[in-house]
């Protein structure tokens, strides 16, 4: 019974996945906050309601709003508290189309990387009067120029004509946070090939079998 319980932990171990991934920030998406400053405004949840269906927005508070050539950013969402190195970084916030207008593209660039630079990338363009959960993620290899950047953001709305943007948190779209949030995943460690990890995990398995073996 012992043997066939080891087996198992061993075994246990041997497919359990290696991850690091670590939500960094949390931020509040609010005028004054975190460094948010918006050149197209703000709107409040009321006022903002009845340009979208009278719905409230993801985060609640604040909105920011963007006609083309308006931009949405922060020079620090993490006020300090982290800078950009070797990993992966996701962020993650809300875009809105207000109902009266065209939806109005952005230009997204996050530490200095530009969204040519991304990953991956889920930006769908939300329908009239809706919210989208917008996603992005980078690669930062360990020679990036990109290392020691702080942690800032920028949205320049980018579609002419008679277009309307909005920015906001997660909110309800996420259950790991509420606010603009970074995601960090730190770079791969060197782990033993599946063959090595194999052998020494039935070297193990052996010795422990000989040891039941001779005590029963």
């Amino acid at each position: 019974m012992k043997f066939k319980v080891l087996t198992i932990l061993f075994m246990a171990i041997l497919l359990t996945p290696f991850a690091n991934a670590t939500l960094i920030v949390d931020a509040s998406f609010e005028p004054n906050t975190n460094g948010w400053f918006s050149t197209g405004g703000w709107y409040t949840t009321a006022q903002q309601s009845i340009y979208f269906s009278e719905l409230i927005n993801p985060e609640g508070g604040h909105i920011s709003h963007s006609n083309p050539g308006h931009i949405v950013y922060t020079n620090d969402i993490s006020n300090g508290a982290y800078t950009i190195e070797e990993g992966s970084y996701t962020i993650l916030f809300s875009a809105g189309n207000w109902n009266n207008a065209q939806f109005t593209g952005f230009d997204i660039t996050f530490a200095g990387m530009g969204q040519g630079l991304a990953t991956a990338y889920s930006a769908q363009s939300p329908a009239l009067g809706t919210w989208n959960l917008w996603s992005l993620t980078w690669d930062v290899d360990s020679n990036s120029s990109f290392i020691g950047n702080s942690l800032s953001f920028s949205a320049l709305a980018l579609n002419p004509g008679a277009s309307n943007g909005a920015l906001d948190g997660v909110g309800s779209f996420s259950s790991i946070g509420n606010g603009f949030l970074v995601d960090y995943n730190g770079p791969s460690t060197d782990v033993p090939e599946p063959s090595t990890l194999v052998i020494f995990a039935l070297g193990i398995i052996g010795l422990a079998s000989r040891r039941f073996k001779k005590q029963s």
